[in-house]
């Protein structure tokens, strides 16, 4: 593990470099999904960050309470015996699609059906216009090549892309940035900024990151 002073290099530093290019970064995101659940990276994180976002579930609940991993009453950073919560201001849960894994190896059709049933597992929650789960996407690789999808798990087609955003546009979802997603330092949970009036269910998804040709 990096010592404190690199930890603090490779996070804040990396947030002044984007500040000097005219970028205010407030949310953080663990690379590979690593450091989340360790008290000293999450103290270094918290120092630069207003949240920070890691993997491994396929909803995040604003209030914290859904998690059948970790049982929670709120989003607070540490549970009342100090040790460091499950999801919190510096562990939004979200979730990539790895068509590709142990355990499976979708198609794009495979995978289309997946991201439909993750989008509407919120459904149960979301009642009555009040939203209290989302599902959090993050999108790493877009590609034209069946052979860079099949070869990268968690690269889809531009294809699949679009067919997913359609479905998304065509279903009454409502698309909102991660940066909507704000914190509650006194009752420790999370709301929804700039939120339109809702009919129906909602969505945050976070940016692809890159694009291959």
């Amino acid at each position: 593990m990096s010592s404190p002073s690199q930890l603090t290099y490779e996070i804040g530093e990396s947030k002044q470099c984007l500040a000097n290019h005219g970028v205010n970064a407030t949310i953080f995101g663990y690379p590979l999904n690593l450091g989340s659940d360790n008290p000293s990276i999450v103290s270094v994180v918290a120092k630069y960050y207003d949240l920070a976002r890691s993997g491994s579930a396929p909803l995040m609940f604003l209030n914290c309470n859904g998690f059948v991993k970790q049982r929670q009453n709120d989003c607070s950073t540490y549970s009342t015996s100090g040790k460091l919560t499950y999801a919190n201001r510096y562990d939004v849960k979200s979730d990539s699609f790895r068509h590709v894994d142990s355990n499976h190896n979708y198609s794009p059709s495979q995978e289309y059906n997946q991201f439909i049933q993750r989008m509407n597992s919120q459904i149960p929650y979301n009642t009555n216009g009040k939203i209290t789960a989302i599902p959090i996407i993050t999108y790493h690789n877009l590609t034209n090549s069946m052979q860079d999808y099949n070869k990268m798990a968690s690269t889809i087609t531009v294809d699949l892309f679009a067919q997913e955003m359609k479905y998304l546009h065509d279903n009454g979802f409502r698309m909102l940035l991660i940066n909507q997603l704000g914190y509650d330092s006194t009752k420790n949970v999370f709301y929804l900024n700039s939120l339109p009036r809702l009919t129906t269910i909602s969505m945050v998804a976070a940016a692809t990151h890159s694009a291959t040709p």
